[in-house]
C-alpha cells in the first residue's frame, strides 16, 4: 500500500510539473476556475474553523459569500467544496496560504485516484499488478486532463475509493472498511452537487451488487452498521442540498436544453481520441475475453462495461451529435432532466465521462490482471508495454501555470492584481476601512478582474458588489449593465452604486482615459480618495450627494 502510494505520488508531481516548484505561489492553468475555487476554498474554510471552535452559527453565515452583495446564499450560486475546504484545515492552519492549500488539494487529487483504483482492482482481482495499472491509468488521463481546471471534476477519487471499501465490507463485514467507504461518499458529495448525482447511481448500483452477492456482513451488527452509515451519508447531505433547493426557488432558475448541448461532449470527440484511448481500450478487451476472465469477476466486468456506456451516453447530453450535426438518436440525458429531480439544474452534462473513465480504468486493470495470471512474464510485459504507452500518449506534463484570462476591451490585468499571499497596498488600505464598509471595484463585469477582486476580498475581508460564480444573480447583471460603462449614464451608474460606500477605480485597467474620467465622475458626486496605489484609487462614497 505504501508503496502504491509512493509511486502514485511521483506519477502526480511528474505529470504535473512544474506545479511542484511553485505550490505556494501559482496555480495550474489559468486564472479562472483554479482561481475561483481558491477563494471558495478559503472562504470555507475560515467558517469550518470558527465553527470547530465553537462558533456553530459560522455554518449558516458561510452561505451568505461577501460576493454579489447585499444577495445572500451567495456561495449556492456555485460549488461549495466544504470537503477540499476540510481537507485543508491543516494547511490554512499552519500556513495560512490559501495558494498552497488549493495545490496540495489539487495534486492530491492525482495521488488518491491513483490509490483508489489500484485498491479496487486489487480488491476485485487479487492482482496487486492489475491495480497498479489501473491506478496508473486512471490518475493520467485525458479526461482527467481536460478538466485540470475543474477540482471537483478531479476529486473523483472518492468513487473507487469507496467502491473497494464497500466490496471489503461486503466480503468480510468489516466496520472499518464501511466507515471509509463512508466517509469517502460524504466527502465526494460534499465536494459538488455533480459528484452526487453524476457518481451516486454508479455507487449505489455497486453497494447492491455486492451487498447482494456476498454474505458475511449478513449479521445483526451488520445490518446496523449498514443502516448507520446510510443515515450519516443522508444527514451530511441534506444541510447542503438545502441551500441549493432555496437558491432555486428564488431565482426560479433551470439549465436550458441549449446550454445542456453546449456543455456535452459529441460522440466525434470520443471518436477523434481513440488512437490516444487505444493502448486503455486493448487493456479493456482483455477483461472481456471469456476464457481470461475469471467467473468470479464477471460480475464486476459486466457492471463496469455497462456503467461505461451509460456514463458516454449520458456525456453525449439531451441531442447526441457528430460534427456539430444531431445525429437521430435519443439523449439519455434528457430523461433525466425532464424526470429525476435535481438534474434540471445541472449545466455540465460532460462531466458524466467521470463515470466512463472510472469503468475504463478498473476494466483495463482487469484486463492487466487476467493477462498477467494466464499469460505469466509474457502477458505482464504486454499488460506493462500497453500501460506505459497509455501514460506516453496521456502525458498532461508539462501544464501551464498562472495564465491570465483575456479582458475584452481592457488593458491586461496589471501586476499589482497578480494572486499572491501578500496582498497589494491598495487592498491593504481596504482593510483599515470601517468594518462595515461595502466594496465595488472597476471595471467590473470581466470575469479576468472580478476573479482577482474575489481572492483579494479575503485580504481586507470587506463584502463587494463584484462577483464570479457558476451563476449570477439578477441584481448583479442590472447592475454591471449601467456601471460598465458609468459615464454613458451618470445618474443610473450612480443609482447602481447606491449598496456600496466605497468604490475602488483601477485606472490601467482602460485602454483610454476613462479610469481619469470615471474618477472625476466621482468626485463631481462628493466622492473623496482616501488612498492611491499603483494606479488604482479608493474612492469614499457620501450619499448626502
Amino acid at each position: 500500500m505504501w508503496l502504491a502510494a509512493f509511486v502514485f505520488f511521483v506519477l502526480a508531481v511528474s505529470a504535473t510539473w512544474p506545479l511542484g516548484r511553485a505550490l505556494t505561489s501559482s496555480l495550474p492553468g489559468d486564472y479562472g476556475d483554479p482561481l475561483f475555487v481558491t477563494w471558495v476554498m478559503a472562504w470555507v474554510a475560515q467558517h469550518l474553523t470558527r465553527a470547530l471552535t465553537g462558533d456553530v452559527g459560522a455554518l449558516a453565515t458561510m452561505w451568505d459569500a461577501p460576493i454579489f452583495a447585499p444577495a445572500t446564499n451567495t456561495l449556492a450560486y456555485s460549488d461549495h467544496f466544504i470537503g477540499p475546504a476540510f481537507q485543508a484545515l491543516p494547511i490554512y492552519w499552519l500556513t495560512g496560504n490559501p495558494l498552497l492549500a488549493y495545490n496540495l488539494i489539487w495534486l492530491s487529487t492525482f495521488v488518491l485516484s491513483g490509490l483508489g483504483a489500484y485498491l479496487l482492482v486489487r480488491e476485485l482481482t487479487g492482482s496487486r499488478f492489475g491495480g497498479m495499472v489501473a491506478g496508473a491509468l486512471f490518475a493520467v488521463n485525458d479526461f482527467r486532463g481536460a478538466s485540470l481546471a475543474h477540482l471537483q471534476t478531479l476529486s473523483a477519487h472518492w468513487v473507487p475509493l469507496a467502491l473497494a471499501c464497500l466490496l471489503i465490507f461486503a466480503r468480510s463485514g468489516s466496520r472499518g472498511a464501511l466507515a471509509i467507504a463512508t466517509a469517502s461518499v460524504v466527502l465526494l458529495n460534499a465536494t459538488s452537487g455533480y459528484n452526487t448525482l453524476y457518481c451516486g447511481p454508479l455507487i449505489a448500483a455497486f453497494a447492491l451488487t455486492v451487498l447482494a452477492r456476498y454474505a458475511a456482513w449478513r449479521t445483526r451488527a451488520g445490518w446496523i452498521a449498514l443502516v448507520v452509515a446510510a443515515a450519516a451519508v443522508i444527514v451530511a447531505e441534506v444541510p447542503l442540498v438545502l441551500p441549493y433547493l432555496e437558491l432555486q426557488r428564488v431565482e426560479q432558475f433551470a439549465r436550458t436544453r441549449l446550454e445542456l448541448e453546449t456543455y456535452s461532449l459529441p460522440l466525434d470527440l470520443y471518436w477523434d481520441r481513440l488512437p490516444s484511448l487505444a493502448p486503455m481500450l486493448l487493456l479493456t478487451g482483455a477483461s472481456l475475453l471469456p476464457w481470461r476472465t475469471e467467473a468470479r469477476m464477471r460480475w464486476a466486468v459486466t457492471l463496469f462495461v455497462v456503467a461505461g456506456m451509460l456514463g458516454l451516453w449520458l456525456s453525449l447530453g439531451p441531442v447526441p451529435k457528430w460534427r456539430g450535426a444531431p445525429l437521430g438518436l435519443p439523449g439519455l440525458y434528457d430523461l433525466l432532466f425532464t424526470y429525476v429531480p435535481g438534474y434540471s439544474g445541472l449545466r455540465a452534462v460532460s462531466r458524466f465521462a467521470i463515470v466512463l473513465s472510472t469503468s475504463l480504468a478498473v476494466l483495463a486493470g482487469i484486463g492487466a490482471a487476467c493477462l498477467h495470471r494466464h499469460g505469466g512474464v509474457a502477458g505482464a510485459a504486454l499488460a506493462g508495454v500497453l500501460a506505459a504507452a497509455h501514460l506516453t500518449v496521456q502525458w498532461m506534463g508539462p501544464i501551464p501555470l498562472d495564465t491570465p484570462l483575456l479582458a475584452a476591451g481592457l488593458q491586461p490585468t496589471p501586476a499589482y492584481l497578480r494572486p499572491a499571499v501578500a496582498a497589494p497596498e491598495i487592498y491593504r488600505a481596504v482593510a483599515v476601512t470601517e468594518l462595515d464598509s461595502v466594496m465595488v471595484e472597476l471595471p467590473i463585469g470581466d470575469p479576468g478582474y472580478e476573479l482577482r477582486y474575489q481572492y483579494f476580498q479575503l485580504s481586507h475581508g470587506r463584502p463587494l458588489l463584484n462577483g464570479y460564480s457558476g451563476h449570477f444573480p439578477r441584481s448583479y447583471r442590472n447592475r454591471v449593465a449601467q456601471l460598465v460603462n458609468p459615464l454613458a449614464d451618470p445618474d443610473a451608474a450612480w443609482a447602481a452604486l447606491a449598496p456600496a460606500t466605497h468604490v475602488i477605480v483601477h485606472g490601467r485597467a482602460w485602454n483610454d482615459d476613462r479610469g481619469t474620467a470615471i474618477g472625476a465622475w466621482l468626485a463631481s458626486r462628493g466622492a473623496s480618495v482616501i488612498a492611491e496605489h499603483d494606479g488604482a484609487k479608493v474612492w469614499h462614497l457620501r450619499r448626502s450627494q
